[in-house]
């Protein structure tokens, strides 16, 4: 009875720990995030990607959880971010055409060189806040994005 009750017992043990890991998978799922990136003017600098899971700047500088960096090429540039977990994120592009690795500003604070939201607003917002450019990322999303509408200081 005894050895019954352990085999038993183990094969319950096995059950439950496939069960945990079926469900923590399905919480913890990560997708294929693609972006293409169109309307790049200058074949010189960088592009930089980077999907932000917080994103306030009046707090402090955002840091950016997945981050993407290529030689920028006329045309149509194409980023692919690899098992990237479901949520809510802020992805920012940005020609930097110096290679300088910052956003050029001018004296107002501005920026001179082009970047650009992947939600980006109709319109220049008074306030830049998560909720308003965060995207929901899920089921291999793909996005087409141009540069033809960044705001600049020009």
């Amino acid at each position: 009875m005894n050895v019954l009750f352990r085999s038993v017992f183990k094969n319950v043990n096995q059950f439950i720990l496939i069960g945990l890991c079926i469900s923590f998978g399905a919480v913890a799922k990560a997708e294929n995030l693609f972006i293409h990136l169109s309307d790049v003017e200058e074949a010189k600098g960088e592009l930089r990607v980077g999907l932000f899971d917080e994103f306030d700047p009046k707090k402090s500088k955002p840091i950016a959880v997945y981050y993407q960096l290529k030689k920028a090429e006329l045309g149509v540039n194409t980023f692919v971010f690899k098992d990237i977990p479901n949520g809510r994120y802020v992805v920012t592009i940005h020609h930097d055409v110096n290679s300088n690795k910052k956003l050029d500003r001018n004296l107002v604070g501005f920026p001179k060189e082009p970047i650009v939201f992947l939600n980006q607003p109709d319109k220049k917002p008074k306030e830049i806040y998560f909720d308003l450019l965060a995207i929901n990322i899920a089921d291999g999303s793909e996005y087409e994005v141009s540069f033809s509408d960044y705001f600049s200081a020009n």
